[in-house]
């Protein structure tokens, strides 16, 4: 499988958007835990 360069960019930043949107879902998680 073959991607061109722009493609592959874009999944990148994908992916990046939705790890940081886990951490931060992670984060308040861990913050109403905390203060429960």
């Amino acid at each position: 499988m073959c991607c061109s360069e722009e493609s592959l960019d874009m999944l990148l930043d994908r992916l990046w958007y939705d790890i940081e949107q886990w951490l931060m879902m992670d984060d308040a998680a861990h913050a109403w835990q905390l203060a429960a």
